[in-house]
């Protein structure tokens, strides 16, 4: 098995952009952000641990309020901060593939 993970580790870089990012940093993220969410969801229960989750109700306001904060924090601030770091990447990633001259040519104010 160390040898499969050895390998893995080292074919990471046939990956390119956004997969590369998806599959090294993404990846973790969501299993962090899924085991807090099931915990909460066991603990708490599942409609619960959702309104926490989204901002419904409040982490205060339920059974295991520790808990139920970091699941609050997660759901406020990485998640959206997710997506926006995917969306962003995407958008940057096609814009520089079209741009035809460079970002410095355009923008110079020398008559060519």
């Amino acid at each position: 098995m160390p040898e499969k993970v050895r390998r893995w580790w080292r074919s990471r870089g046939r990956h390119r952009g956004l997969r590369y990012w998806l599959v090294l940093r993404g990846a973790p993220i969501l299993v962090g952000f899924s085991v807090l969410y099931v915990a909460n969801g066991i603990i708490l229960g599942w409609r619960t641990a959702y309104e926490v989750c989204i901002g419904i109700v409040s982490p205060a306001a339920t059974g295991v309020p520790v808990l139920a904060w970091f699941l609050s924090i997660i759901g406020w601030l990485l998640v959206p901060g997710l997506a926006g770091a995917v969306a962003g990447y995407v958008v940057t990633t096609m814009t520089t593939e079209r741009r035809t001259k460079p970002i410095e040519r355009l923008f110079s104010t020398d008559e060519e």
